[in-house]
């Protein structure tokens, strides 16, 4: 198990469940233009991938504004054309020039906000919660292509972001990415499953659930694991479009309770297959967006 989120924290806290929806539009009135009006806007401008193509690209930017701005964002709402499997902002410490296309020697990164469905996709944080993005801060943003057509196709990202009045912020929200790597999917298999565990964080809030796979993957499944005993709080069957599960209200971690979370997947091919970033790879990503923040307070 790995974490990509540039905290020293491996662990992650989820207890109970709810019947809980995906992220909701909201109306955003403090980032002093109106609610349909971001604050800021960032993105990917158009570009070609040829057919057969299946490739990450990476832009390298930095966030506009004044070292020591801070937008204390309340909405992000991410515009991809389709084709896109998914897209993925990053923050980093390094010093990159800007730049767009390899995604090699980018290790340093810290998750923002990311999505897997094409076309429009909002996040509304809860009341008195935001995600803060520092003038400027580094910027990698990542966005994963694979055209099955026969013709060439247009990639694209915007991503726009709703702010709020610092003074209404009352916690910081951060988004985990916790990763199991250490699979090996046998060749003609069906139902193949495996998982890791990982302890609660006493204490910590957890808001969003979801997941990350590609298209192999048939079920994915996270337990809250209490003297022993399994609840299961979140399930996912669709590895292009995951569920977003909103705990409402977040549920908060319990000392000497586990996460347990298992991918499930068919390999029809005469192969082994393995973690890796193409569709022909897998991977077995549980995405968990949880409060107080670990690297930053209002």
């Amino acid at each position: 198990m790995r974490l990509i989120s540039g905290f020293a924290v491996v662990a992650v806290l989820v207890a109970g469940c709810t019947n809980a929806s995906s992220p909701v539009d909201g109306d955003d009135d403090d980032d002093g233009s109106g609610p349909d009006d971001p604050a800021l806007t960032i993105g990917i401008e158009p570009w070609t991938i040829d057919p057969g193509e299946d490739a990450i690209w990476c832009k390298t930017m930095k966030v506009p504004g004044e070292p020591g701005e801070v937008f204390d964002v309340s909405k992000i709402r991410v515009n991809m054309n389709s084709g896109s499997h998914h897209f993925i902002l990053y923050r980093s410490s390094s010093d990159l020039p800007d730049s767009f296309g390899d995604c090699t020697e980018m290790n340093d990164r810290t998750f923002i906000t990311g999505s897997q469905t094409p076309g429009t996709f909002e996040t509304q944080f809860p009341e008195g919660k935001a995600m803060p993005i520092f003038g400027g801060e580094q910027l990698i943003l990542e966005n994963h292509y694979a055209n099955a057509d026969t013709v060439e196709i247009t990639g694209s990202v915007t991503v726009d972001f709703f702010t709020m009045d610092h003074a209404d912020v009352v916690d910081y929200m951060q988004t985990l990415l916790v990763v199991y790597d250490d699979f090996v999917i046998p060749p003609s298999t069906n139902d193949y499953t495996d998982g890791d565990t990982v302890s609660q964080i006493p204490g910590l809030s957890v808001w969003m659930m979801s997941s990350h796979t590609h298209k192999r993957m048939t079920n994915f499944t996270v337990d809250n694991v209490q003297a022993g005993t399994p609840t299961r709080i979140y399930e996912n069957t669709d590895w292009h479009a995951p569920i977003q599960r909103i705990f409402d209200p977040p549920f908060v971690g319990k000392s000497g309770d586990q996460l347990a979370w298992a991918c499930t997947w068919n390999n029809e091919t005469v192969s082994p297959i393995v973690f890796g970033p193409t569709t022909e790879d897998e991977m077995c990503i549980m995405v968990i967006t949880v409060f107080p923040a670990f690297d930053y307070s209002p």
